[in-house]
């Protein structure tokens, strides 16, 4: 998978269907996305392990359900500021 453009955010869900969240989030910091490009996972009910494996694998961020519109522009307010400065 090979994109011409780096996008400033990825936003993806947790629960995907035949793929694994944390795999993808490992694949996307190796192999495809800029390392200062941020990646929000929305993520239902998470252990403090599962998160930890999401953060490990390169997610900047984890905005848990129930998502909160509010919520998310925040977190993403915040990722993007932090991402800016690196």
């Amino acid at each position: 998978m090979a994109i011409d453009r780096s996008p400033r955010i990825i936003v993806m869900e947790q629960n995907l269907p035949d793929v694994d969240a944390t795999s993808l989030v490992t694949e996307l910091r190796q192999q495809i996305v800029p390392p200062g490009v941020p990646i929000v996972v929305l993520a239902r009910a998470t252990t403090p392990r599962q998160r930890a494996r999401l953060i490990w694998a390169g997610a900047n961020a984890i905005v848990a359900e129930p998502h909160d519109c509010v919520e998310i522009r925040r977190t993403v307010g915040m990722v993007l500021k932090v991402s800016c400065w690196r």
